[in-house]
């Protein structure tokens, strides 16, 4: 019987109250998004933002750090807490995938910084350059396009970290760790093109204005959407660096 790689998605927040009914939570959203792509890995959510306690590094093979609501900044108190962990589970070499948030938790816990965008929300499909390849990134394709929103990037890359892929709206969009087990996006995968239509519509005129949401659900729809590729890194990654 072919051996599960068991994964631990660190959920740090999920759908906005007035979604959460109809979509499902974002560890499920990964875990969907995954196991669309290979039979072979096994999850545990565990709902840091809803109090549940971080494992022991070696419980999982390997991690995933979802999108939040809350920035890396914020004074939060599961947020130092994870940053620890996440180097703990580096040092242990445990694989680690980030995403959104996780993008930026991530090289925030390993020496790299983040903050607020200068130019405000970034929102709708973004396409990102290719700059450097990995083993896991099987497709030639130069771009990838992906659906964003946040309000937070990495501005400073961490020592030892490769830069995979940028924009520029988003100049470090992805990145590899060549010292430690982790490849972290900024745009997201996992969120399915309707959850992201009526997440922008739940902002409408509070975080930005009628013309910017009509032109972030205009380009779900004219630009394609790469998140299959992505996923499938993923997998290609976890399953080459599980041991």
């Amino acid at each position: 019987m072919k051996q599960l790689m068991s994964i631990a998605i660190l959920e740090v927040g999920g759908p906005p109250e007035n979604l959460a009914s109809r979509y499902p939570s974002y560890g499920i959203m990964i875990e969907d998004a995954l196991k669309g792509v290979s039979s072979d890995l096994s999850f545990s959510t565990i709902r840091i933002w809803k109090g549940q306690p971080l494992p022991e590094a070696t419980c999982f093979s390997g991690y995933v750090v979802t999108a939040s609501a809350i920035g890396v900044n914020d004074d939060v108190p599961w947020v130092k807490p994870l940053l620890d962990f996440i180097r703990t589970a580096l040092g242990q070499e445990r694989p680690c995938v980030g995403i959104c948030f996780g993008h930026q938790a991530i090289a925030q816990a390993v020496g790299g910084s983040v903050s607020r965008t200068a130019q405000g929300w970034g929102i709708g499909r973004h396409t990102y350059h290719i700059i450097n390849r990995q083993d896991c990134m099987i497709n030639t394709q130069s771009t990838i396009s992906l659906g964003a929103s946040h309000q937070d990037q990495v501005t400073q890359q961490p020592p030892g970290s490769v830069l995979l892929a940028k924009s520029n709206f988003t100049p470090i969009a992805a990145l590899f760790y060549e010292k430690f087990k982790a490849i972290t996006f900024q745009g997201h995968p996992e969120y399915p093109d309707n959850y992201l239509k009526d997440l922008y519509e739940s902002r409408r005129g509070k975080a930005f204005d009628d013309q910017q949401c009509e032109s972030a659900i205009k380009s779900l729809k004219m630009i394609p959407n790469d998140s299959q590729i992505v996923r499938q890194w993923i997998v290609d990654f976890l399953r080459q660096n599980i041991t």
